[in-house]
């Protein structure tokens, strides 16, 4: 398209059928009476018009227009020669370019720019018949992509439901010729991984191997087959099976991984994937939410999140995140230490958090979480601090500070004296989920 190119009143859809254009250029038309009347109505026919260059001028040929139905006698001869306006030194490449080459120029469409009427003549050579059939074959085969694609897609939808995965990373589309070297040896994909190969054209060779790189089994992938994901760490390579082979590769994963895996999180926590056995969905705050390990996993179980820290930093990338997978999670900053939670939650999440707060706000914290807790929700806490740690910080050259040995003092404290009944996982840490709905009032 010619830069700035306006209102397209004329295409000539034949000359890309029969020619191949090398190269474009804009031209200005010289157009008397009421030509340039009929242009702007769309009377004008380019399928037979060609141009020429004669004695140092561009004149254009064959190229109909229609009288104006409302002109007289200012209306000029349908198919007269039209003088073509362009720089000196772009005729001279033209005729240098035609003469004696084969080349020939065609005017490629009509348009009005700043008011004037341009034309878009194009450099062309002349197709053979086998270059017309090739032209043909290719349009059919990227019909035939296309409708190979539609297939697949609808495939990979009913497998992916029924796997209950997720895609995270989608390479571009390769060939014979562009496809790394790396997929062509042997690799595996990573813990977690599932590999999915598309075929859109030809066929492509998998191989499964050994560590050591002996040949298991080999597969043919085909255009429009179903295609078996590649599974986690196994070791396989891939090759052209054919010369026109085009495809590409996307990578999946659990739904607890994808944010790790897309945007190079922390995972998910064991303790918030453990609760969702127990949890139902509803509203939930992530108090010291960080990149939103917590939180953006339970946005995508479908709970009603809001993701709070006093990290700037950390929000900002999360913020983008948020951003980047259209959720509706608000996100700001908050002082737990501050005990103010106004609105009341369902799910309650603190992981890897009450550890670096003030000591002496430890009860105000848990009380206020306490308070803000519907009836019948949960509150998740992890404190990865073990006896055997305390123990050996204490024994060690760089003892646990007094602040943070405070701190665990505090909480154990009040996991000793608390009036909740408790669902806890011990496993050389504290990990505890207060189900409110127990509470012995």
């Amino acid at each position: 398209m010619a830069k700035g190119e306006g209102k397209v009143v004329a295409q000539n859809k034949k000359a890309r059928h029969d020619y191949t254009i090398v190269d474009t250029l804009e031209a200005g038309m010289v157009l008397t009476g009421t030509e340039i009347k009929s242009v702007r109505a769309a009377r004008i026919n380019l399928k037979d018009g060609f141009a020429q260059v004669k004695n140092g001028e561009v004149w254009l040929s064959n190229v109909h227009i229609a009288p104006y139905e409302e002109g007289n006698i200012w209306n000029q001869e349908p198919e007269r020669r039209r003088k073509l306006l362009l720089h000196k030194k772009q005729i001279q490449k033209l005729e240098q370019e035609t003469k004696g080459t084969g080349m020939t120029l065609v005017p490629l469409k009509v348009y009005i720019k700043d008011g004037y009427a341009k034309l878009l003549l194009g450099l062309a050579k002349g197709k053979h018949d086998y270059d017309k059939r090739e032209s043909i074959k290719r349009r059919e085969q990227n019909r035939d992509i296309a409708r190979v694609m539609k297939a697949v897609n609808q495939r990979l939808k009913e497998e992916l439901k029924m796997e209950k995965l997720v895609a995270y990373k989608r390479m571009p589309l390769w060939n014979k010729q562009t496809m790394p070297e790396a997929v062509q040896q042997k690799h595996n994909t990573k813990v977690g991984t599932w590999g999915k190969i598309t075929v859109l054209k030809g066929a492509l060779k998998f191989i499964e191997l050994t560590e050591e790189g002996e040949v298991l089994a080999e597969h043919l992938f085909e255009a429009g087959a179903d295609n078996p994901m590649a599974q986690p760490q196994a070791w396989h390579r891939v090759e052209a099976a054919t010369d026109d082979v085009e495809w590409y590769l996307e990578f999946y994963c659990k739904p607890e991984d994808y944010f790790a895996k897309k945007y190079n999180t922390n995972p998910v926590h064991s303790e918030v994937l453990e609760a969702m056995q127990t949890v139902k969905q509803g509203k939930a705050l992530d108090l010291g939410c960080g990149q939103g390990r917590n939180s953006l996993f339970l946005a995508q179980q479908d709970f009603d999140v809001t993701a709070v820290d006093q990290n700037g930093l950390a929000l900002e990338i999360l913020q983008s995140i948020v951003e980047q997978e259209d959720l509706d999670m608000p996100v700001g900053l908050y002082d737990i230490n501050s005990a103010s939670i106004e609105q009341e939650y369902d799910f309650i999440v603190s992981t890897v958090v009450l550890m670096f707060l003030q000591a002496d706000r430890i009860p105000a914290i848990i009380q206020n979480m306490q308070e803000k807790t519907s009836v019948g929700g949960y509150n998740l806490s992890f404190v990865p601090w073990t006896r055997r740690i305390i123990l050996a910080r204490l024994t060690s050259h760089s003892p646990l500070k007094k602040e943070n040995w405070q701190t665990i003092t505090r909480i154990g404290n009040w996991l000793s004296t608390m009036k909740i009944q408790a669902i806890c996982t011990v496993a050389m840490r504290m990990a505890i989920v207060f189900n409110y709905a127990l509470r012995p009032y």
